[in-house]
């Protein structure tokens, strides 16, 4: 992956703390926890496909790969004994319950719910249609992720010990 021009860009991007932050001098994220999180592979992975289909206009995958960034990141977080493939938003919401506010909580919520109402992971029923993402409905989600970052990464630099 690593001679990868999209990956390697994204590393770049990861490196210059650019990842998320529409602002890269806000001081109020950890950009050494972040670090810390997004060194993991299947954490990068998502991070790398995410990019790629957003690249693309694929906002229905794009999404689901920021679904899946969210959920791998927890899933690093968390000191759980379930194997990821049994990870799911209950457990996702339980383990978030004090360590991040009630507003990114009901954002994980929603952003899980509406990947489950999109067509790139669900193709739907006679009674439920499944509809496609749209770039602002994307970017709209996307955006509202600076917020989890910032709480997700104050949590892990104050359970890392780290001042």
């Amino acid at each position: 992956m690593s001679k990868d021009k999209y990956f390697k860009k994204i590393l770049r991007e990861a490196g210059e703390a650019k990842m998320y932050c529409d602002y890269p001098n806000d001081s109020k994220i950890s950009f050494d926890c972040l670090f810390e999180m997004y060194n993991q592979d299947s954490i990068l992975q998502q991070v790398e496909l995410r990019s790629l289909y957003e690249r693309e206009g694929s906002y229905s995958i794009a999404l689901n790969h920021l679904v899946n960034e969210i959920q791998s990141i927890c899933f690093y977080l968390d000191n759980t004994s379930k194997p990821f493939k049994d990870y799911k938003k209950e457990d996702i919401q339980v383990f978030l319950g004090d360590k991040v506010s009630m507003v990114s909580i009901i954002y994980i919520a929603k952003l899980f719910n509406r990947r489950n109402n999109n067509k790139a992971s669900h193709s739907g029923t006679n009674n439920f249609l499944s509809q496609g993402v749209t770039k602002q409905e994307y970017f709209n989600y996307k955006g509202k992720m600076n917020i989890f970052l910032r709480e997700i990464s104050s949590y892990s630099f104050a359970a890392s010990g780290r001042d």
